[in-house]
């Protein structure tokens, strides 16, 4: 299906013009190396929507926010 990821990839940096570390493309960056990127299914727990957070399943629920975990990992995913 055209227009349809499975996957994305995570960088863990930031770009800004006074980066101590310069990547492949000559662009200054601070944060981690493109080693440490990550690719992650869309339906990922760990992938949260804009301006909220990701919830830490690893953890003992007592430190779990009150918001009830949804599973959308069926989700259609179109651009």
């Amino acid at each position: 299906m055209n227009g349809l990821y499975k996957e994305i990839t995570i960088g863990y940096r930031v770009y800004d013009e006074n980066g101590d570390k310069i990547d492949n493309n000559n662009m200054r960056y601070n944060g981690w190396s493109s080693k440490f990127d990550e690719t992650f299914s869309v339906s990922s727990p760990r992938i949260a929507m804009f301006n909220t957070f990701a919830k830490k399943l690893f953890i003992t629920s007592a430190y779990n926010s009150s918001e009830e975990t949804v599973d959308d990992s069926n989700d259609n995913f179109l651009v």
